[in-house]
């Protein structure tokens, strides 16, 4: 995937979650990446089984375990309006104009590159990911 595709994915997460406290939700995003990555499946297989988790996680009594209730609802609306994953065709599918055209590992790019700008407000980062 170019460099510029990349940019665009990160800037238009950088604008929906502009003023939100998104840190959390992006690193748990990775963390359920890095538990799935290095199974011994597809990458279609751990793409799905990522997404099924992340939107299964949409409203989940016991994901209020794990985040205070604002970060809880920056992470729902990211997942259903941002990324606007959704269930058809029996399979987990991106709809987000940017991201849905990612592989797996793009994705997790795209995530890790957000998160990395929203902590460090993009200081330092720019010539690191070109």
């Amino acid at each position: 995937m170019g460099n510029s595709k990349l940019l665009v994915c990160r800037d238009t997460a950088l604008s929906f979650l502009k003023g939100r406290d998104a840190v959390h939700c992006l690193e748990f995003i990775i963390d359920i990446y890095d538990g799935v990555r290095y199974t011994h499946a597809s990458e279609e297989e751990i793409m799905q089984k990522l997404m099924r988790i992340i939107h299964n996680l949409v409203d989940s009594a016991g994901l209020s375990n794990l985040m205070e209730e604002e970060q809880k609802k920056v992470f729902d609306e990211f997942i259903i309006k941002f990324l606007n994953i959704e269930f058809e065709d029996n399979k987990y599918v991106i709809k987000n104009e940017h991201f849905s055209k990612l592989s797996l590992d793009e994705f997790y790019q795209a995530i890790l590159w957000t998160k990395c700008f929203l902590e460090d407000n993009g200081e330092n980062l720019e010539a690191s990911f070109l």
